[in-house]
């Protein structure tokens, strides 16, 4: 009987320590190399839109670190954080790298190609199911977007390829799926009952 209230209490407080795994991140993209947005960086994957150039061309349009001084002519990005930036005014797809989910809190966006305004869609997905979505007016100055989303797994912003855009002070709080303790849980739970049904 001992032994099996051991493994009970092993068990939930292995669970509770795995509970509060949680963690909000505020970040830029100066951390990052310029060029395309590395493949998990602050724990997501990065695509954009793969298109036609007006000459037939085919290329990739991604996001990349704006804290090159060849664009500081752009809107300030909140200084050392770093900015992403849309190349030829590409889509976002910024997709949870590990198993679990995400509430995207605020983050800042602008429009800054040549005094441009851009009709921006941002949306909020859970394994293909829209959970949230909103339309902005982005244009030559930061606005700051409170969203609050929660239970996201994939994030995308498009503007229709009208204009760049350039986003920074991304907020956000990461949940991780609950992981491999479920399987050993349940499996102790069930050898605890089988043993008890044996007595």
């Amino acid at each position: 009987m001992k032994y099996e209230k051991s493994l009970l209490a092993t068990f939930f407080l292995l669970f509770s320590l795995n509970s509060v795994s949680v963690y909000a991140n505020t970040f830029g993209f100066a951390a990052d190399p310029y060029g395309y947005i590395s493949q998990g960086y602050q724990g997501f994957n990065w695509t954009g839109s793969l298109d036609f150039t007006s000459n037939g061309q085919m290329y990739y349009r991604s996001w990349a670190n704006a804290s090159d001084t060849g664009l500081n002519h752009w809107p300030s990005y909140n200084g050392t954080l770093g900015a992403a930036w849309s190349n030829g005014g590409a889509d976002l797809y910024m997709t949870l790298s590990t198993p679990g989910t995400f509430t995207l809190n605020s983050l800042d966006l602008a429009a800054p190609q040549y005094g441009r305004v851009a009709n921006v869609s941002i949306s909020g997905w859970n394994n293909g199911n829209l959970v949230d979505s909103a339309q902005y007016i982005a244009t030559n100055t930061y606005q700051t977007l409170n969203l609050g989303w929660s239970g996201l797994t994939e994030l995308k912003i498009t503007d229709g390829r009208t204009a760049n855009l350039i986003l920074t002070n991304m907020n956000v709080t990461s949940i991780p799926a609950p992981s491999a303790i479920w399987l050993f849980g349940t499996g102790l739970l069930g050898f605890l009952g089988l043993k008890r049904h044996k007595q």
